[in-house]
Formats: C-alpha cells, structure tokens, sequence
C-alpha cells in the first residue's frame, strides 16, 4: 500500500530462489539494489568530452533480523558445498513492487551470487540483524 503517492518499503515483496529452493526470510529490514555501470571517457582533440556508458549488472545488500537458523544454515551448506568441490549454480530474486496508481512491477535480478556478510551481533536485550550482500549479472523487467 503506497502512502499519499509514495512508495514505501512495505509495498517491495522479495523472493530469493537458490539453487536448493527458496530461500524464505521471516523479517526483511532493509533491501538495497543499485545497477554497476561502466565507463569510458574519450577526449578528443578538440577537448569535447564524450564518455561511454553500459551497465555491468547489479549489487544490494539484504538485512534480516534473526527469527530462526535460516541465515547460518544457508551459509554452513555454503560452506560445505565449496570444501566439498559442490559447484552451486547462481540464485534469482524476484522484486515486486506495489506502486502508487494500484499496478505492480516485477523485477528479475539473474544470476546472483549470494554470501552472508554479516551474521549479527548478539547482546542482551538487542535483536541480532543479519546481512547478506548480492550481485547479479541483470535486472530484468517481468511484469
């Protein structure tokens, strides 16, 4: 539900698909994505910068606060896999968005590799956020 015209973080749904299914996270706190653009400057002798733009994918974060293991099981089988010589295919996140005029917007990000950045802070009384950081290799409009 979006708030006056705006939209809010409660109107962005995630779904994470690895390689061994979905990834389910009970409390998403925070989602960051920004697009990688590369670039190239050509100064020509005339002094008339041009420069030349083209994308080279996407990196975000993932903040969860810690309800369950999932976070820390997804990691150790992580782990495990690479030790084991277990090749793990790339993961999908599916954004969808609930803009302001009622339509929704969804967005694919392909081939994302996934690690856990931050496994929390644990001290009394206090929740324990956990973070993962991601990169994907395009963000594709769905819907």
């Amino acid at each position: 539900m979006p708030l006056q015209g705006y939209t809010i973080g409660r109107d962005v749904a995630l779904d994470v698909m690895t390689s061994s299914g979905v990834l389910r996270f009970d409390k998403i706190t925070k989602f960051t994505r920004k697009p990688k653009v590369g670039t190239q400057e050509i100064v020509p002798l005339n002094g008339q910068t041009d420069e030349l733009q083209w994308p080279k994918g996407w990196n975000g974060t993932i903040i969860i606060e810690r309800t369950n293991s999932t976070a820390d099981d997804w990691q150790a089988k992580w782990e495990d896999d690479y030790f084991n010589g277990v090749n793990r295919d790339p993961s999908t996140i599916t954004e969808t968005i609930t803009e302001s005029n009622g339509s929704v917007s969804v967005y694919r990000y392909e081939n994302v590799q996934l690690h856990l950045t931050d496994a929390g802070d644990a001290s009394g009384e206090k929740t324990v956020a956990q973070e993962f950081t991601w990169t994907a290799r395009r963000r594709k409009k769905v819907a």
